[in-house]
């Protein structure tokens, strides 16, 4: 199964940043996506640096750290700046608590990817009985950014005996949160399930109206 492990929540706090770093070093994952307001953002940053092969996504908040700014676009504007700024160049867009993926936010998330020629976002999932309101968003979200062909969290990929699949699948992990047992768990499981996955990042989704990319190589997790 061609798999893109992201973990969420880099740089919010130093345990986060110290389980996210330690994950890509074991080769359990390629892709993680940074809270530019979070506390330990700049740490986030210095650690970046020795990690080129790490790619760093924008985890779009407006919900635990983000300053209020007078609208949703605004507030995700601004925090992509900060993120250029700080010399990171995000493969991609997802959201804390997943808020880039509500109807109200269609509209703020087509102007960023815009605005901003980043034209790679998480998207809805399709695996789990999807609506046809899952299905009805991803198509308009696919006129302007590519998405991976499914998403999941690690605990449901297990679930479901994490079958073969074409294109590319986003699991979700969050690394070293201490506020969710079972994120502890995840991590094991994970890095039990990654040696037998081709490991990627948002790099191998293809551009708005394309297909994923095809795998390219085997990763396996280093000892």
């Amino acid at each position: 199964m061609n798999v893109i492990v992201n973990a969420d929540d880099l740089g919010m706090s130093l345990a986060v940043n110290d389980a996210v770093f330690r994950s890509f070093d074991a080769g359990l994952l390629q892709s993680t996506s940074v809270l530019v307001h979070g506390p330990a953002f700049r740490d986030a940053v210095l650690r970046l640096d020795a990690r080129p092969g790490l790619r760093v996504g924008l985890h779009l908040d407006s919900t635990e750290f983000a300053p209020t700014t007078a609208s949703l676009l605004d507030t995700w504007r601004l925090q992509l700046r900060i993120a250029r700024d700080a010399g990171l160049a995000p493969t991609h867009l997802d959201s804390h608590h997943h808020v880039h993926l509500r109807w109200a936010s269609l509209g703020a998330l087509r102007r960023l990817c815009g605005e901003s020629g980043i034209r790679r976002v998480r998207g809805r999932s399709l695996d789990f009985g999807a609506s046809v309101r899952s299905r009805l968003w991803r198509e308009l979200v696919a006129r302007f950014a590519a998405m991976p062909d499914h998403f999941s969290s690690m605990e449901r990929t297990l679930a479901t005996g994490a079958p073969g699949r074409p294109g590319w699948t986003e699991v979700m992990v969050h690394p070293g949160n201490p506020h969710h047992a079972r994120y502890a768990r995840e991590m094991l499981a994970l890095a039990d399930a990654a040696p037998g996955w081709t490991l990627g990042s948002f790099d191998h989704i293809g551009d708005s109206g394309h297909r994923s990319q095809p795998a390219v190589q085997k990763d396996k997790a280093q000892p």
